[in-house]
């Protein structure tokens, strides 16, 4: 059938289409997809035909839905009785809408007839829809495979569809595929048939209900791994060839991982099998295709080998495959309305991996890891004005981006961790139980789940628990999603009594006393009695009387609420000094220290108080033996180095390093030589030899030094090398080195065959304080040897240095064009503008970026991040540098 194809404007909207999003009407939605898709390797292109069983609800003639980059050949009505031809094919490219126009109006009624469409499409190397990648053989050769990443609009560009979240079907698909390879999808084989000479369709069982950014499907020359959990589910890890071996960790997790979630959630899995495949180019760090996970192989595989992978890496697969299988019931079971609640399922996952794989890894104590990641990176990224809400309204296809970020994910988790620590777990899991089975197969937004929780606190209210608010859970936690920002609660401890007063923590204090923002804050606190107490501030501020005998307070126990604290005076130097007395020490758990140090951190960098408060603090925190305390305190040590790297008063990163090389002899010392670690002491020698390395300690640079050339010759004194140390040593190396060891390590990230390896090489590369080596790193970064998805590693480390930072924003104007053909409509473009920019620290800065972008298409949202954080910078060193100076001066002549 010859149709007529033309390029129209909307018909949606009266706005113009490239500020509008246009949603789909109802009039007709589908039924069961059909597809049949058969993708050509050496043409890098795919053909498909689908017939969509649909349910027409309004007497119309012209059906709406989404496509892009598919050129249809053919469509069509057809039921039982007749056909209905298509009279024409309009596209709508602004809106990644299609319209068929067909001959007369298509019979009402569910199931009346199919659409049936012949298309076709390109197998590019974009990275979304269905795409091409390719990965070394054994033998030096490329082999390639198809696969499949949809989330959140990318369905439409392997098959046209009513492409948004709620609209749930059910999927029948078929490939045809080159008999040598194998095809799997969400669904198990149904059957293989011959189709040719050199070809085989591979059909698979229909689906349940389910979004179309959860289809996936993937075709190539895999190998697996495969067990069955305690119900009896089958579950497979597929890799490239020579890869499997690499598998065994997270099959083993998974098996563990499954029954822990159909237990928690109170519901089995329900579909009849679970694939997990690792991608060798992939987008983002996974998906949660239902039946079929896809995952970067950096975040699925871990080589078992000694000395290759390191506990650090272990936990972060660990988590990735956590997240994902709990999507299986929060996200894909129970699905988001639309995607201004991304969070809700996204935020979820990043709090309830933590629990999972503190169930099946006590040892990696997951939480206390959650307050130095996911908890730190929420907190400050809502200090900026730029922050957003939870809930967002998306008015266009570019704001979906913008939402896939540490407000959705990680405030997500850091509020629901505190709302689980407020309910009581018990309660919060028999909500969710009712939750889950109340909304299988169909969508949900936050008010239902609010609702859910609602229902179990009146319950639990008749016990008398006094720490609860009258207010409901959605008053509550209302004030944490709809609006943006963080609180800062004050405490000030006088005669016995604690006043607690809140207000809107932000590191630019442009609008202080003008922001009317308020929360309800479920609040806790411990004394030195020993006592714990809870209680909920609804006001703007709110007196305690406390017991005579009181001498400390600390709020926010385990660093479970969601705000920052300020302590006055005298109340902060008494919790200084209980951190590490004998008689107080005990009553603080790591995360409780980790939390206090982060706050004054936080409180300097906003001009609340003098950074040379911090740095008192790091003092005192010398006798701190915690990884996870340190992890913190050397992310903020770091972050402060590059700050004072832009510093004109000459000399002072030199006593800067000095003062962290004090910082940390107590630590070294402890650590060298010790070979019976727990998982934390060896985490915790990796970052202190990395710090050490940086501000130049000779004997950690000797040792990496010795331990770089053992790696480089392949000796067998490498599978005695802690894992944990490679990241320290490859930085140690190229950060004292120079274009030789730069060549060298090139050399190790191409005879590598582990993805986390590479990614730690390539991290490592730009460590240089040499111009040239760094300019040589940032070229190597966008060479056909560095994946799409890696480049960004080797950018971020170029742009850890002041002259690196300029050199990476030259290379940024130098290749805008490229960068944007490469990562357009991915959420790594936004980071690769954070990665470029935010690491200025002057006004004249700022000018130049917004010179940069003013007519240019790019993430607006990060751009404005990173503006607003060269401003933060900017007034952070201008206000505190001659103070941190003559703190460094006096405190290198009380230890000389």
């Amino acid at each position: 059938m010859s149709t007529g194809i033309t390029e129209a404007p909307g018909l949606l909207s009266t706005s113009d289409e490239t500020n509008t999003f246009a949603r789909l009407p109802p009039d007709v939605v589908p039924c069961v997809y059909d597809l049949t898709i058969t993708p050509d390797f050496d043409k890098c292109t795919f053909s498909g035909k689908a017939r969509i069983s649909v349910n027409v609800i309004n007497d119309v003639n012209v059906v709406s839905l989404n496509s892009v980059d598919l050129v249809i050949d053919s469509a069509y009505w057809q039921s039982d009785d007749y056909e209905i031809p298509v009279s024409e094919i309009k596209y709508h490219s602004a809106t990644d809408i299609v319209q068929l126009l067909f001959d007369k109006n298509l019979p009402l009624g569910n199931l009346s007839g199919s659409i049936v469409f012949e298309y076709k499409g390109n197998l590019s190397d974009k990275l979304n829809g269905f795409y091409r990648t390719k990965y070394a053989m054994s033998d030096g050769e490329l082999g390639y495979m198809a696969a499949t990443h949809f989330e959140p609009t990318s369905a439409r560009r392997a098959f046209p569809c009513w492409d948004e979240p709620a609209i749930k079907t059910s999927y029948c698909i078929s490939l045809v595929v080159p008999k040598g390879m194998s095809a799997i999808s969400c669904m198990p084989i149904e059957r293989e048939v011959a189709e040719g000479h050199d070809l085989k369709l591979v059909k698979f069982q229909q689906s349940p209900k389910i979004s179309s950014y959860i289809v996936a499907f993937a075709v190539g020359d895999f190998e697996f791994l495969e067990g069955k959990d305690s119900s009896g589910l089958p579950i497979r890890v597929y890799t490239c060839p020579g890869l499997k071996d690499r598998a065994q960790f997270s099959l083993d997790f998974t098996i563990k991982t499954m029954p822990f979630y159909a237990n928690y959630f109170g519901i089995p899995y329900p579909l009849p099998k679970l694939d997990l495949i690792a991608i060798p180019d992939f987008a983002i760090g996974a998906m949660e295709n239902w039946g079929l996970v896809c995952f970067r192989e950096m975040y699925l595989l871990v080589d078992p080998r000694p000395g290759q992978s390191s506990s650090r890496q272990r936990l972060v697969v660990a988590g990735v495959v956590g997240h994902e299988l709990s999507h299986m019931w929060f996200g894909n079971m129970v699905g988001i309305k639309w995607w201004s609640q991304l969070w809700l399922k996204e935020g979820f996952a990043n709090w309830i991996q933590n629990l999972c794989v503190d169930y099946c890894h006590p040892e990696f104590k997951p939480w206390e890891i959650f307050v130095t990641g996911m908890y730190a990176s929420a907190l400050h990224l809502d200090a900026l004005k730029s922050t957003h809400a939870i809930e967002v309204n998306v008015n266009k296809p570019s704001e979906i981006d913008d939402i896939f970020d540490e407000i959705s994910y990680d405030k997500g988790a850091s509020i629901i961790r505190m709302l689980n620590d407020y309910i009581g777990n018990e309660s919060f899991r028999k909500a969710l139980n009712v939750y889950v089975k109340e909304n299988s197969f169909s969508c949900t937004s936050t008010e239902d789940l609010w609702n859910a929780l609602e229902s179990v606190v009146c319950e639990t209210s008749k016990s008398g628990d006094s720490h609860k608010s009258e207010k409901s859970v959605g008053e509550v936690m209302n004030t944490f999603t709809k609006q943006p920002g963080v609180p800062l609660v004050q405490v000030e401890f006088v005669n016995n009594k604690m006043t607690l007063k809140q207000s809107k923590f932000m590191y630019l204090n442009e609008d202080a006393g003008v922001d009317k923002s308020f929360w309800f804050i479920p609040l806790s606190y411990k004394t030195d009695g020993g006592e714990t107490f809870r209680v909920v501030l609804e006001d703007k501020s709110m007196t305690i009387d406390m017991s005579p005998d009181t001498k400390w307070i600390k709020l926010n126990i385990d660093s479970v609420g969601y705000y920052r604290t300020s302590y006055d005076a005298n109340l902060y130097a008494l919790l200084l000094s209980a951190f590490f007395d004998p008689t107080d020490s005990s009553k603080f758990s790591s995360s409780d220290r980790i939390g206090f140090a982060s706050d004054s951190f936080a409180l300097s960098k906003a001009g609340l108080v003098s950074t040379v408060s911090f740095l008192k603090l790091v003092e005192v925190f010398q006798e701190e033996d915690s990884y996870f305390v340190w992890r913190g305190l050397l992310h903020d040590l770091s972050m402060l180095k590059d700050l004072l790297a832009f510093s004109n008063l000459p000399g002072i990163i030199n006593k800067f390093n000095t003062f962290i090389k004090s910082s940390l002899q107590k630590l070294k010392f402890k650590l060298l030589g010790r070979r019976d670690d727990s998982e934390q002491t060896s985490m915790l020698r990796g970052i202190v030899y990395k710090m050490l390395g940086e501000v130049g300690d000779e004997a950690i640079i000797e040792i990496a030094k010795t331990l770089f050339a053992q790696i480089r010759e392949g000796s067998e004194e490498v599978k005695d090398i802690d894992g944990n140390l490679r990241s320290a040593i490859y930085f140690t190396v190229l950060c004292n080195g120079g274009e030789n060891e730069v060549d060298q390590c090139i050399e190790l990230y191409r005879k590598s065959t582990d993805s986390q390896d590479r990614v730690k090489l390539l991290g490592s590369l730009g460590s240089s304080t040499k111009w040239n080596v760094i300019n040589k790193v940032l070229k190597f970064s966008f060479s056909d040897e560095v994946r799409y998805q890696d480049a960004i590693h080797a950018i971020r480390s170029c742009s850890g240095s002041n002259h690196g930072q300029l050199l990476a924003f030259q290379f940024m104007k130098d290749n805008w064009d490229e960068i944007v053909k490469r990562y357009e409509g991915k959420h790594i473009l936004a980071h690769l503008v954070d990665t470029f920019c935010d690491g200025f620290s002057s006004l004249s800065d700022v000018s130049e970026i917004e010179e940069f972008f003013r007519d240019r298409k790019a993430p607006q949202r990060a751009i404005q991040q990173s503006i607003e954080n060269v401003r933060i910078r900017s007034a952070w060193l201008t206000r505190d540098e001659m103070d941190i100076e003559v703190f460094l001066d006096e405190y290198a002549s009380r230890i000389a």
